[in-house]
């Protein structure tokens, strides 16, 4: 299982994408590539692709050399990413189904790429519990799992007391040592393998179809977007 991990990582790696040129998208459909919703939503693909393959290859660094904690909360940091690809596509599939309005879905857009907790942009970074919940109907478990994994990140229980000691009931003696790889192990590469099968089928299969359809759905009511954009900017004005 580990070295069907390392090749579809090294896979991964090639396949990298090292930058999206605006001019490209415009080449391709200028009234729809106007509106940079396209632009936006494959340099979010592309972010989460560069952070999901970085964390992954660290889970397996970590979990190789023994350090089972780290791992651990790396694969929680990796499960974010699928989340977020995830739903990223499902408010993309919304728009083109008309279930979403355009100018929703490029405030959901940009909160997905240029959200933030501590304030540094201006744009509130979206509730991960609540992107979860929406991606466990997808992907049923999800959510659990990274629940289970949370109270290990952090010092609560899970995250101190089991995994560093353990109470001989028998002899009322508590024994300490590093319990990670025992009750943690088997059920890290099964996760991984996870979340590498359904990130890359949201990334290579879900995505490229919704993106044609939503340059389609742009470029047949570019006319009423651009109606409603004016709109908008005159109400800002008052």
């Amino acid at each position: 299982m580990k070295s069907t991990i390392h090749q579809t990582l090294d896979r991964w790696r090639q396949a990298l994408v090292h930058e999206i040129p605006l001019s490209g998208l415009l080449n391709r459909n200028r009234t729809a590539h106007k509106w940079k919703s396209g632009y936006r939503a494959l340099v979010l693909r592309e972010t989460l692709f560069w952070r999901m393959h970085d964390t992954l290859k660290q889970v397996m660094l970590l979990a190789e050399h023994h350090h089972g904690l780290g791992a651990q909360i790396l694969l929680r940091s990796a499960i974010e990413c699928l989340a977020l690809m995830t739903y990223s596509n499902q408010r993309l599939a919304a728009l083109v189904e008309g279930k979403l309005g355009f100018f929703d879905y490029l405030d959901v857009n940009s909160k997905l790429l240029l959200g933030s907790k501590d304030k540094s942009t201006k744009h509130e970074a979206v509730n991960i519990l609540t992107v979860l919940q929406k991606v466990d109907q997808r992907y049923q478990g999800i959510l659990p799992f990274y629940n289970m994994i949370s109270e290990t990140a952090h010092p609560n229980f899970h995250g101190v007391c089991s995994g560093y000691s353990q109470v001989d009931t028998a002899t009322h003696v508590t024994h300490f040592s590093n319990r990670w790889a025992t009750w943690w192990g088997p059920h890290q590469d099964n996760m991984v393998e996870n979340c590498l099968e359904w990130f890359e089928h949201e990334y290579s299969t879900v995505f490229p179809g919704l993106f044609e359809r939503m340059e389609a759905w742009v470029t047949e009511h570019d006319g009423e977007l651009e109606a409603e954009n004016q709109r908008r900017a005159a109400a800002g004005r008052k």
